[in-house]
């Protein structure tokens, strides 16, 4: 007899830093403890099930069995807060009571790229695709992903012809521009209200996660730093929780500043914020 289909994981990863994580910091502002457990719970929930798991009250009931001291209404609340903060896709969760995201189903599908296909997959925010050659899985790159992945190969390329990479360089190969972007990430390293290290530390940290392409992620920080400075200053106005700023170093490793916070659409003024 033919083995059952897996669809679900049996373990997922999980990031050294999960709980630095603003959108988690968040929840354990508001709910403490029995927040960040909630949250590893649901996890648990989505990946046993796959990429996605419908949110109803039986799984609600479930879950409650292994989270003492909460009640129904206060899962409820999480539940909500998490979608609100965009740890969970709003639309699917608002159009049909879905738990997933875009970040749940990267993970997934790169986890499960050699298993067998032939089934249909709802709910999807990522591109898909099956290899026709072996009949797998495959995640399937979107246009502006392939676009970047062709132009590190390039840059990669350019640092090996100048020795091994010992000499890094910009996108355009100068050194010039590794120069500018050291410049506008000392910009960053200012207007940043977090905790932070000294220049030179802070850069070789920088530098080790965007080598070759320094001058294009430091602008994108810059855009990213006045949108969060610009959603805190809102959110305090409003009077609701605004987690604590983490180590510069962190928000650098995570690419935090690449986070779409709630509300911000059509919002021009924190482009003024900093750097002027």
């Amino acid at each position: 007899m033919a083995r059952p289909r897996e669809t679900g994981l049996k373990y997922f990863p999980l990031d050294v830093d999960f709980f630095n994580d603003e959108k988690v910091e968040a929840i354990a502002g508001e709910f403490g403890i029995k927040g960040e457990i909630a949250i590893l719970k649901l996890l648990c929930a989505v990946y046993r099930n796959g990429y996605f798991i419908l949110w109803t009250e039986m799984l609600k009931m479930k879950l409650l069995k292994n989270l003492p001291g909460v009640s129904p209404e206060l899962l409820d609340q999480i539940v909500n807060r998490l979608v609100k903060w965009d740890f969970f896709d709003k639309g699917l969760f608002d159009s049909d009571k879905i738990l997933t995201s875009r970040g749940i189903q990267r993970r997934y599908f790169e986890a499960v790229k050699r298993r067998k296909s032939g089934e249909e997959y709802p709910y999807l925010l990522v591109s898909v695709c099956i290899n026709p050659d072996a009949d797998e899985l495959m995640y399937a790159e979107t246009p502006q992903s392939k676009e970047k992945k062709s132009k590190e190969i390039k840059e990669r390329r350019k640092m090996d012809e100048m020795g091994n990479g010992v000499v890094p360089v910009g996108t355009d190969g100068s050194r010039e521009e590794v120069r500018r972007a050291k410049d506008k990430f000392e910009e960053v390293r200012r207007a940043f209200q977090g905790r932070k290290r000294g220049a030179e530390t802070e850069w070789e940290n920088f530098r080790k996660r965007c080598r070759g392409k320094e001058l294009e992620t430091v602008l994108e920080m810059m855009e990213g730093l006045r949108r969060e400075i610009g959603w805190r200053a809102r959110a305090r106005e409003r009077g609701e929780f605004v987690p604590e700023w983490p180590n510069l170093s962190t928000w650098v490793n995570q690419r935090r500043w690449e986070t779409e916070w709630p509300g911000e659409e059509n919002l021009e003024t924190e482009r003024r914020v900093v750097f002027e």
